[in-house]
């Protein structure tokens, strides 16, 4: 049995839209303090108690949502001072910081985007080992660096 693009009346009809995918995969970190993805693709929130113990708040469909009840949660348990809070001064929701800055690509090759915004020129050298050249303020001159090292090695 097929359905049909028409109703009782013969007029025709558009199907009904597509679910949209949601955004949520189990396992998702949330920019957020207890607020983590789940298999039903929406956002659980759950902080620990002063005795260790898991509390679960409940499942939200957004993210924000789950940030506020999980803030609404730790104030209740008057956990505040010993958990960390989605909020700032003004009560508005601020996404947990993240630990380190990303690292960047290099348009060459033997040289990395470190963490602190500067490059890493490396290579291997004969026997597979991992030599660093050293660590730079720009990527040309790591790139530099590195043309200058595999040449003296012999390498090139």
């Amino acid at each position: 049995e097929r359905k049909i693009n028409e109703d009782a009346e013969g007029r025709l009809v558009a199907k009904p839209p597509k679910r949209e995918k949601a955004t949520v995969a189990p396992g998702t970190k949330s920019k957020y303090y207890g607020v983590y993805g789940t298999l039903s693709q929406k956002w659980q929130a759950r902080y620990f108690d002063a005795g260790g113990t898991t509390k679960s708040i409940g499942t939200f469909e957004n993210e924000d949502d789950a940030a506020r009840a999980y803030n609404a949660a730790v104030k209740e348990a008057g956990l505040e001072s010993e958990r960390k809070i989605n909020e700032d001064a003004e009560g508005r929701l601020v996404a947990k910081a993240t630990k380190k800055t990303p690292t960047k690509n290099s348009k060459y090759y033997g040289v990395y985007g470190t963490s602190t915004g500067k490059w890493r020129a490396k290579y291997s050298d004969a026997g597979r080992t991992l030599k660093t050249v050293g660590t730079f303020e720009n990527e040309d001159d790591a790139a530099r660096a590195y043309n200058a090292a595999v040449k003296e090695a012999g390498l090139e």
